[in-house]
């Protein structure tokens, strides 16, 4: 390990050495070149590490100070101070600093007014100056309105700093105005080339932050210590204070960053955040210490997202973690937010967690909502249609964990607010009885898949789906008989000359009524998805089986096919011998005894043998039947059907399934 780091020590210098010993030439190099190599920097700073690019960026910035304040310079090194603080604008330019270092460059030149100063100043103006207005208006506005005073009140030493100075008016007032056809020899487009080259370099990789130093903390930097680097001190003195307590001090130990970096903390924003949360003494004292970092919107939502990685990584579960982004889901809105969408991150990869990372994260968010910080809400992307063992094993445990932890009134809280989701009536279930908990979730999240059923669907292709290819044909056929006219929709037209075919008369009422069932035009899709809306619009099964239990007073799941037969022609519409008898045809009856549970099933998912045959007889005519004759036993009021799917026999004089594709 020690021998990677001097490695690495090694490289540092040897890359910055050989950059600048370039840079520093006694001739004037081409803006392309600087910009490339700053594009190099740039790359490194986001894939290497930001600690590689600030000892870069000081070096360079000490040794161009160095040599602009040596009274002994020669003339001829204005063009190697032109190829230094060119290539620190361009760094600013592609994000490696920020344009904090470049204003306070700027700021240092101006105020001294000597000639070398205001000749660095030119090419610098003339190249970053646009730049600057977009990035920091109101930091370049206060440079250039200080800048024209001084040089109208002044004036220049000579000729020759009276010439830079026309210039750099020229060009002040050209960017005060938005002017760039002003300024000579400017390239706009420069910058945004190599810009967007640089993001094309990092293929996705999220750039890292800006180094954030000023000119004055690179060169205090051996006194007062460098706070841009994870793990070394830094002290600010305050004016009249003797107290420890006042000063600033980041100091992590080796241990503490050797742990970070095996967490995978690659950057100085997360390194710090982790060495914040595990250096505190308690969750208060890492609360305060993170919000002492002074972290942007888009820099804090990594504090949610390391605290999931610490507490999954433990070894057991540690309540700190929970405490904390209960404290940081408390403080903000916006920490909701982000926790719930780290939880979604880690729903994903569920199956490749270890156990012990389910259980922490189960605990984790037990805790969660046992707190009220995180609404149930959370879990509506689980597919509890469809639920996998491992995310069965972890809601079991998430629930069981939230069940037994918590006081009762928290329960209430939480029951009422799935009542309020399903909007349903609910017994309250006892804390230990978690099976009735989950039945509870698994209802709530049903109802919110369901609220969307109560909107007027559109037609379209999804439909499909729900017939095989023959039923699809079938449909096509009905459709083809129809539609008179052949023009690919049913209107009023179709449908009187399709009665009229039949020899019947109907009314105007009538087709108004078949017409007004569908949403829009009825073309073969918006034909077919009114079919199959149908179909998936009967009763929930449990509601047919209990409906037959009426009649099964042994509760065996069958009723005897005479006792069946005599129902259906006794009570409710009275059906005769050769109805029963075609109701009789497809349906699971063996040894005499009707299984209508079996029967439940076939409406709900088609029969495994003849399926085309069962959706026909039931879902067209049986189910109607039988039920008309239930409802009529149960003393309920009998619900009117469709006249498209409503067999009419007995009021118009039509076939049975005269609407039905034929088997």
């Amino acid at each position: 390990m020690n021998e990677i780091n001097e490695s690495y020590v090694v490289v540092k210098r040897v890359f910055t050495e050989v950059i600048l010993d370039a840079c520093f030439t006694a001739f004037r190099l081409p803006d392309r070149l600087l910009i490339t190599i700053s594009v190099l920097v740039g790359i490194l700073h986001s894939t290497l590490s930001s600690n590689f690019s600030a000892y870069f960026v000081e070096m360079l910035v000490q040794k161009l100070e160095e040599k602009r304040t040596d009274e002994n310079e020669q003339e001829i090194e204005s063009n190697a101070l032109q190829n230094g603080y060119l290539l620190i604008a361009y760094l600013c330019a592609m994000k490696v600093t920020s344009y904090k270092l470049l204003m306070d460059i700027f700021n240092s030149l101006m105020q001294s007014g000597r000639c070398l100063d205001l000749q660095l100043l030119v090419p610098l103006v003339k190249n970053l100056g646009f730049v600057l207005r977009k990035a920091c208006p109101s930091e370049l506005k206060d440079f250039v309105m200080s800048a024209i005073a001084k040089m109208e009140k002044h004036g220049s030493e000579s000729s020759r700093a009276e010439a830079f100075t026309n210039i750099l008016m020229i060009d002040l007032n050209a960017i005060k105005n938005n002017n760039a056809s002003k300024i000579c020899h400017y390239d706009p487009d420069l910058i945004d080339h190599f810009t967007k080259l640089l993001r094309s370099c990092l293929s996705g990789r999220t750039p890292e932050m800006p180094l954030a130093f000023g000119l004055m903390d690179i060169l205090e930097a051996s006194t007062k210590g460098r706070w841009w680097i994870v793990g070394s001190s830094y002290v600010v003195p305050v004016a009249g204070a003797s107290k420890s307590g006042d000063l600033n001090q980041f100091n992590y130990s080796e241990d503490l960053l050797r742990l970070a970096k095996k967490n995978r903390m690659n950057t100085d924003l997360k390194r710090n955040i982790f060495c914040c949360i595990l250096s505190a003494e308690d969750y208060l004292n890492a609360f305060e210490k993170l919000l002492k970092l002074n972290l942007s919107d888009k820099q804090e939502r990594e504090i949610i997202h390391i605290l999931f990685v610490c507490c999954l990584n433990e070894k057991t579960f540690n309540p700190f973690y929970g405490y904390l982004v209960q404290k940081f889901c408390s403080y903000n809105a916006k920490f909701v937010l982000t926790t719930q969408f780290a939880l979604w991150d880690k729903l994903k990869i569920l199956k490749t967690l270890k156990k012990t990372q389910i259980q922490n994260l189960s605990s984790l968010i037990a805790h969660l909502f046992g707190s009220l910080a995180l609404p149930i809400s959370v879990l509506k992307v689980i597919n509890f249609v469809e639920i996998e063992e491992t995310m069965t094993d972890f809601l079991k445990r998430l629930f069981t964990k939230f069940l037994n932890g918590f006081s009762t009134d928290v329960l209430r809280v939480f029951i009422f607010t799935l009542k309020m989701t399903i909007n349903v009536a609910t017994t309250v279930a006892e804390p230990c009885n978690e099976c009735n908990w989950i039945d509870l979730i698994i209802m709530a999240s049903r109802a919110k898949m369901g609220k969307g059923k109560k909107r007027a669907h559109r037609a379209t292709s999804n439909v499909f789906a729900m017939f095989t290819q023959s039923q699809i044909q079938e449909f096509k056929e009905a459709f083809n008989m129809i539609d008179q006219n052949r023009n690919g929709f049913i209107d009023k037209a179709d449908l009187l000359d399709m009665y009229a075919s039949l020899g019947k008369e109907v009314g105007d009422e009538f087709i108004d009524e078949m017409i007004n069932e569908a949403p829009g035009a009825i073309n073969f899709t918006m034909f077919l998805t009114m079919f199959g809306e149908k179909m998936t619009g009967t009763d929930p099964e449990d509601v047919i089986r209990n409906a037959f239990q009426c009649f099964d007073e042994e509760g065996t799941g069958s009723i005897s096919e005479h006792d069946l037969r005599t129902l259906l022609t006794t009570m409710g519409d009275r059906y005769t011998d050769d109805q029963v008898e075609e109701l009789f045809k497809d349906a699971p009856i063996k040894d005499g005894m009707f299984n209508y549970v079996e029967f439940a099933r076939m409406l709900k998912h088609g029969s495994e043998e003849k399926d085309e045959s069962t959706i026909t007889s039931f879902d067209g005519v049986a189910f109607e039947q039988i039920f008309s004759m239930i409802r009529h036993h149960m003393s309920q009021k009998e619900s009117s059907d469709s006249r498209w799917f409503k067999s009419s026999k007995r009021n118009e004089g039509l076939e049975d399934g005269e609407f039905m594709p034929r088997r």
